[in-house]
């Protein structure tokens, strides 16, 4: 159904398509939980348990038949300049395995897993947080009007053109010719991230009634700017004009003319 969300575990191929003949649009968005499977949890549990005894850090040195026989390493590898013939102790590496395995066993448990698996999630969504306030910060313009966000603070203003105005943007919000003022901020906004500013990008078979839909509200009266809703954008058209443009078309459209601060979102209309 519409508005639908549906987790899919990671390592799972799935394929979206529509049941019917009408237009359909999903976004997936992808978690970076490559390090939250049991193997990677495992993996860095083993290391630190390995990494923090002394022994096991060491490199095990290979040595010489003599040396094996004499049992002695150090003698033999002083008297000789190379190691033309090796031999690894297999008794030796399997006696630090031993030691190592009952190690990990008592210290590599389920808790201590759930401990670090809690701790790369809350990592993860102080990190998302972040980005999201430091997007919202570079974003948006100082806006002439607009609405105020359901906040603690009062004074937040939504801005009513650039990206942050055009993110709020919906089929029933609704929009108006923006005033040089707020183009100008957009402007601002852009060389202050010294962004070069983009062109409105549209398909081939639907450009022609764009265009016609902004000239339509570009030629609305400046005095009193008329409003439309971006779902009703497609009676702009001719009536005997055949056109592709879908509601995401539309939704699309609006959303880059506010972006780019050709048109602004206003408060509908009083009844």
């Amino acid at each position: 159904r519409p508005g639908d969300v549906l987790y899919m575990p990671r390592g799972y191929v799935h394929c979206a398509k529509s049941l019917t003949d009408t237009p359909s649009f999903h976004v997936t968005l992808a978690l970076a939980t490559h390090d939250w499977s049991l193997a990677g949890l495992v993996t860095q549990h083993t290391e630190q348990v390995l990494k923090s005894v002394v022994e096991y850090r060491k490199a095990i040195v290979p040595c010489t038949e003599e040396s094996v026989r004499k049992g002695s390493i150090e003698t033999t590898t002083k008297a000789s300049k190379g190691l033309p013939s090796t031999s690894i102790c297999v008794e030796t590496i399997q006696a630090q395995l031993n030691q190592a395995f009952e190690r990990m066993q008592k210290e590599i448990t389920a808790n201590a897993i759930q401990q670090t698996l809690q701790k790369r999630i809350q990592a993860h969504n102080d990190r998302a947080e972040q980005m999201r306030k430091t997007r919202f910060d570079a974003i948006g313009a100082t806006p002439s009007r607009g609405t105020k966000r359901a906040r603690n603070d009062p004074n937040d203003v939504i801005p009513v053109v650039g990206r942050r105005a055009a993110q709020q943007i919906t089929l029933d919000t609704w929009i108006r010719v923006a005033t040089d003022r707020e183009k100008q901020s957009v402007m601002a906004n852009m060389a202050k991230r010294k962004e070069p500013r983009p062109g409105l990008q549209v398909r081939e078979c639907i450009a022609d009634n764009v265009l016609s839909i902004l000239q339509t509200i570009r030629s609305s009266d400046t005095t009193v700017p008329n409003s439309f809703r971006v779902g009703a954008l497609r009676d702009l058209i001719e009536s005997n004009c055949h056109t592709a443009l879908c509601d995401l078309s539309l939704l699309c459209f609006a959303k880059q003319c506010v972006t780019l601060g050709a048109l602004a979102v206003t408060e509908p209309p009083k009844e």
